[in-house]
């Protein structure tokens, strides 16, 4: 613009009285706790220019001086924090006009505070649904609920355990697999729904969803739910030199704290029932759960990273849990 009133034989005088009122309303704008500054570079007049600088380091020398004070609230927040608290910025960013040619874009945000709004960015993972299965050798209405199992573990999305119960041991044939850990767990979940009994063969899903008896469309429409929502936990495991390498971060930082818990299973087992309600069958358990140990409790505020011992070869879990036994936060498997 000022090439062109030039070339037509005007003073710099006309310029500096025709973008006047254009630069001061631009300067309100951005004033106070504006984060960017747009410069037309090579189109401001040069006393405007020279008004632009001085407005601009009496404004860094208030902010620097804001910033120096001492925070009564003893938290060390300085400006750019509490305009973020009190709600003056951090929502709708301010406009900024275009880049293009003769236009340049300096940003008044640190590098440090750059990175640290990229690091904040939110997590969004998918983890596999988890799916425990109670089930009994003693029991003639779990195999099919067991090949069920079976079946649906094969998929990737999915962690399938099997635990099985002890409480039918005394009907005549004593399970190979029954832990009376597996008894008390089911009994927690059934204090935490409100239910006064507990029931063989039954699922649970992500420590969330009940089902008893054999309902497979029910069970497929579950785990496609649940499989289609995100979480904020990113969850990951190693194994090396007989240790499990657990790590976890959460963002943003998690309500409530979880347990953090190791399982291990044996993928595959046959099993000759003599005697029993299934006395006769020769009956295959798959992921049948061999223990079952929280580790610890994480808040979910700072990262979190844990060597554990591991030994032998069946696969390990990791499961993140609101206690209750409540919901299924994450959780991962390392065969």
């Amino acid at each position: 613009m000022r090439r062109a009133i030039r070339a037509r034989g005007r003073t710099s005088n006309l310029t500096d009285r025709a973008l006047r009122p254009r630069i001061v309303r631009r300067m309100r704008q951005l004033s106070g706790a504006s984060l960017v500054i747009a410069v037309l570079c090579g189109t401001l007049p040069a006393q405007a220019q020279t008004q632009t600088q001085t407005q601009s380091q009496d404004q860094a020398q208030s902010d620097t001086q804001f910033r120096a004070s001492p925070d009564p609230s003893g938290t060390g927040d300085d400006l750019g924090s509490r305009l973020r608290a009190e709600g003056v910025y951090g929502g709708t960013p301010l406009p900024v006009p275009p880049a293009g040619p003769g236009r340049t874009l300096l940003s008044l945000m640190p590098p440090t505070a750059a990175a640290g709004r990229a690091e904040a960015a939110p997590i969004v993972e998918r983890h596999p649904v988890v799916i425990e299965l109670y089930t009994s050798q003693g029991c003639s209405s779990c195999p099919p609920a067991d090949a069920l199992l079976a079946q649906i573990a094969q998929r990737d999305d999915v962690i399938a355990l099997a635990l099985h119960v002890d409480y039918w041991d005394y009907i005549g044939w004593k399970d190979k697999f029954a832990s009376s850990g597996h008894t008390k767990r089911q009994k927690a979940y059934a204090r935490a729904a409100g239910e006064h009994a507990i029931y063989t063969p039954q699922m649970i899903i992500e420590g969330q969803d009940q089902l008893v008896g054999l309902r497979p469309m029910q069970l497929t429409d579950l785990v496609e739910r649940h499989g289609a929502q995100t979480s904020h936990i990113r969850l990951t495991l190693t194994r090396e030199d007989g240790l499990i390498h657990i790590t976890a971060e959460a963002r943003p930082p998690l309500d409530r704290a979880v347990q953090v818990q190791l399982v291990r299973y044996r993928p595959q087992e046959t099993v000759p029932i003599e005697s029993g309600e299934n006395a006769g069958k020769v009956i295959r358990y798959s992921n049948i759960v061999t223990d079952w140990q929280p580790v610890g409790d994480w808040s979910g505020k700072e990262p979190l990273a844990l060597e554990l011992p591991m030994t032998g070869s069946d696969p390990a879990v990791v499961i993140l849990q609101e206690a209750g036994p409540g919901p299924i936060l994450a959780a991962e498997v390392l065969r």
